[in-house]
C-alpha cells in the first residue's frame, strides 16, 4: 500500500476490491462505505486502414473501449481510445551485386492515447480527462473542479513501484488513488461527506483507467 501523500495531511485509506481478477464477470468496485451498483466493462473494438502511395505509405489503426458504471445516484461513461499512425517513406534506391535492387526506407510512428469520462448525478455533471501524467475534472460550465497529477512510490524490499494520482481542489489535496494492483483510495479527513461522495465517483473513474 502506498504511503499517504503528504499533501493530504491526515487521511483515511480504503483498499479497493473488484478491480482485478475475473473482471469479465463485471464485479462491483468497493472501498470503504462506497460501492458501485453496476459496472459494464466494454469490449475493445479496433479498426485500421492503409493509404498507399508511390514513395510513401501510411497505415492507421484505432481501438477504443467504453465502460459504464452507476454508483449511489451517479452514472459514469468512460471511453479509452488509442490511435496509431505509421508512415513509411522510400528515401533512396540502388543496386547491389549480392541482393539486386534495394530501397532505403525510413519509418515514423505517432501514437496518441486518451481517456475521458462523463459523470452525472441529478444536479451535478462532471467531465474527467486523464493521461499518464496528469488530468483534470471540469464542471458543466467548463470550470476546473479538481486537478490530478501522477504520484509514484519507489520500489522497496516490501513492494514494487507503486503508482497513482493525487487529486487536488482549490484548497489543496483532497484525495488520492493508488492505481497499482488492486488499488487504494485515500480521502483527506478535512473533506466533508458530500464532497467525499463526489470524490468517490471520480476515484472509480480513475480506477477504471486501463493504463
Amino acid at each position: 500500500m502506498m504511503a499517504v501523500p503528504p499533501e493530504l495531511g491526515g487521511a483515511d485509506s480504503y483498499p479497493v476490491s473488484g478491480r482485478q481478477g475475473f473482471v469479465i464477470l463485471n464485479p462491483n468496485i468497493r472501498f470503504g462505505s462506497f460501492a458501485t451498483d453496476q459496472v459494464r466493462r466494454g469490449i475493445t473494438v479496433g479498426s485500421g486502414e492503409l493509404e498507399p502511395g508511390l514513395l510513401s505509405s501510411t497505415s492507421k489503426s484505432e481501438r477504443h473501449t467504453v465502460t459504464t458504471f452507476s454508483m449511489q445516484g451517479w452514472r459514469g461513461m468512460c471511453e479509452a481510445r488509442h490511435e496509431s499512425e505509421t508512415t513509411t517513406e522510400i528515401t533512396g534506391a540502388g543496386v547491389s551485386s549480392e541482393h539486386g535492387a534495394y530501397w532505403d526506407k525510413s519509418q515514423s510512428v505517432t501514437q496518441t492515447d486518451s481517456y475521458r469520462c462523463d459523470l452525472s448525478a441529478k444536479d451535478r455533471r462532471l467531465h474527467l480527462e486523464l493521461g499518464s501524467a496528469e488530468g483534470w475534472v471540469l464542471d458543466a460550465a467548463g470550470s476546473t473542479v479538481y486537478r490530478l497529477s501522477s504520484i509514484r512510490e519507489a520500489m522497496t524490499m516490501k513492494h514494487p513501484e507503486l503508482r497513482g494520482y493525487l487529486i487536488e481542489a482549490g484548497s489543496g489535496g483532497v484525495a488520492a488513488v493508488q492505481s497499482s494492483f488492486d488499488g487504494v483510495v485515500y480521502f483527506s479527513r478535512s473533506v466533508e461527506p458530500k464532497q467525499r461522495a463526489e470524490l468517490a465517483v471520480v476515484s472509480v473513474a480513475v480506477l477504471l483507467y486501463p493504463h
